[in-house]
């Protein structure tokens, strides 16, 4: 056993437990699933967190202050316990903000909630504002990673900590509490692991959401190429392929610990793993939702996973980065759509409508979304922002911060595909439904008349199929569909009312001139042209984009927002009004 291993006659020298450490240890890993176990380990305190079924997201109770502290440079595992403990408090009710690295920084949504905060001098200080709260303390494994997420949503359950053994020491000292369960040396690789964890721990779970997360991740990102994928640019490698992973990864794990959701790894591209991961899915309903994301590198990825869970009717919400969302998820924004500034006339000129792409992705909202947004250049030309319709539930003051601070040039538009990011060729079309009444139900609430889709579940963008584009034409007041990014664009009536246009995808400043050039060789001067383009979030800015667009002959371009391009596109073909 290594040196910093704990071990039980260090934990018996630390006085710090009980008689009935043995007994409850016992107790808790070989009968979880019995109800007693769970009863003698809760905290006594009343969970308020209100998840009504009309609604994928659960709501927290408001917070009416909150003790703040710092976890940025700590140890990964302290990271990990003080994230943890974070959802075990707040979902009772939200008390705790915890700082850490964030590009738009790190106080910058604190100051937006207009909730009272004092600052903490230590993290450690938590466990003594709110005694009680944790019942024991639960041990991963180090040396079997995925025993991380094994821990998490066993001490989600029980109300514990989660600890790595070199921290057990000062969590005791810190806590008093005893270590009721340890998966040090338990099992042998990671299927036995999350095999263990699906027969225990996954029936007491909520079955309403279910959360992927890396259990470790690198200790720093490495540059990485970017090169071109079905138009779209991606990392040539994402960071895991450049450098092991070696730190506990402690994002998001307030929220998944809060909502006490099965938090698990697997790739849906390793042929054992995709088994594990379907007999998974088969304990959910459909519109469940899947939070975090998906390995990544060779043996996972986006589009194998968005797809498989489009098949079992899962929408993905990209929040792996998120932070603070048990706080987020409770406090309350009016959420008031921006004005509709007047459409220019229809003319015979090329009309480009330009789209920030990863609207979808909830950590992109919360960050780098904020940044592109501070850019001194918005406003100065029409843009498309896409956004995700479910922070109404998980981030409201996130959405009405961009909403009460937009221009008239800005336009928000529904990330893909919807009601959380989904593939419409995946998705079983005959039960499409639910999926499009989820999503009318989202953008009536979030004033979004316009809807960005992706549609690439090998890889290969595809036309929305003809029976789920009907379903979407039944959404009220929806004006148009942007359809994934391809290098043909193509153009489609849905039930004779909704269009739907894909378009072309930008990751540099030249890409987006080039699209432009082209547009304008295929303008015969007639009629009217439409052309959808995007740009790639994490490679172009408002300041980049702006000079290209405004430096554009108006005689033949014109420069509009979504929701105009799509009444321009309806006059122009004769379609009636949404």
């Amino acid at each position: 056993m290594a040196e910093n291993r704990f071990s039980r006659r260090t934990l018996l020298k630390s006085g710090a437990v009980l008689a009935t450490a043995g007994a409850l240890a016992f107790e808790l890993e070989h009968n979880f699933g019995a109800k007693h176990v769970l009863t003698s380990l809760s905290s006594g305190l009343q969970d308020t967190i209100s998840w009504p079924t009309n609604q994928l997201l659960p709501t927290f109770s408001q917070p009416t202050s909150l003790d703040v502290a710092t976890i940025i440079g700590l140890p990964e595992d302290q990271q990990l316990l003080f994230s943890a403990f974070q959802g075990l408090v707040n979902r009772h009710k939200p008390e705790i903000y915890l700082l850490q690295e964030d590009e738009e920084g790190r106080l910058t949504w604190l100051e937006e909630l207009g909730i009272p905060y004092r600052f903490l001098s230590s993290p450690w200080e938590l466990f003594a504002i709110h005694p009680g709260v944790a019942r024991s303390i639960v041990l991963y494994d180090l040396a079997l990673p995925d025993t991380i997420n094994v821990a998490s949503t066993m001490a989600s359950l029980t109300n514990s900590l989660v600890c790595s053994e070199s921290l057990a020491n000062a969590a005791i000292e810190a806590t008093g509490l005893l270590v009721s369960t340890s998966f040090v040396d338990r099992f042998s690789d990671k299927i036995e692991a999350y095999k263990w964890a699906v027969n225990s721990l996954l029936p007491q779970c909520t079955k309403r959401a279910l959360v992927g997360l890396l259990p470790m991740l690198p200790s720093s990102t490495p540059p990485v190429e970017l090169v071109p994928y079905f138009g779209e640019v991606f990392p040539l490698s994402t960071p895991q392929d450049n450098l092991a992973p070696n730190v506990v990864n402690a994002y998001f794990r307030d929220f998944a610990t809060a909502i006490k959701a099965f938090t698990f790894s697997l790739s849906p591209q390793i042929p054992e793993e995709l088994d594990l991961f379907n007999e998974i899915l088969f304990h959910y309903d459909p519109m469940s939702i899947y939070l975090g994301w998906f390995p990544g590198g060779s043996e996972g990825g986006e589009v194998s996973g968005v797809s498989l869970l489009s098949e079992h009717q899962v929408p993905v919400c990209a929040s792996d980065d998120f932070v603070n969302m048990s706080v987020t998820s409770g406090v309350q924004a009016t959420i008031t759509p921006p004005p509709l500034p007047p459409a220019p006339f229809l003319q015979n000129k090329i009309y480009v409508t330009l789209t920030f792409t990863e609207g979808d992705n909830l950590e992109y909202c919360e960050h780098h979304m904020r940044v592109l947004f501070n850019d001194s250049t918005r406003g100065s030309i029409p843009l498309n922002w896409s956004i995700s319709p479910l922070l109404f539930d998980c981030a409201p003051m996130l959405m009405s911060y961009y909403y009460s601070n937009a221009t008239s040039n800005d336009c928000f538009v529904g990330g893909p595909s919807g009601s959380g990011y989904m593939f419409p060729s995946s998705w079983p079309s005959n039960l499409i439904e639910s999926y499009v009444n989820a999503t009318a139900n989202y953008l009536s609430k979030t004033g979004l008349s316009c809807l960005y889709t992706l549609n690439h579940p090998q890889g290969i963008p595809l036309d929305i199929p003809a029976n789920v584009a009907g379903a979407y034409a039944n959404i009220p007041n929806l004006n148009g569909i942007l359809n994934d990014w391809t290098s043909n664009p193509t153009f489609n009536i849905a039930s004779g009312t909704l269009p739907i246009v894909s378009g072309q995808l930008a990751s540099t400043p030249s890409e987006l001139t080039n699209f432009l050039t082209e547009s304008k060789n295929n303008f015969s001067g007639n009629s009217p042209i439409f052309v959808s383009l995007g740009a790639l979030s994490w490679n172009l800015t408002p300041s980049q984009i702006a000079p290209i667009l405004l430096g554009l002959d108006s005689s033949i371009y014109s420069v509009v927002r979504a929701d105009h391009f799509f009444s321009l596109i309806r006059q122009a073909k004769g379609l009636p009004p949404p």
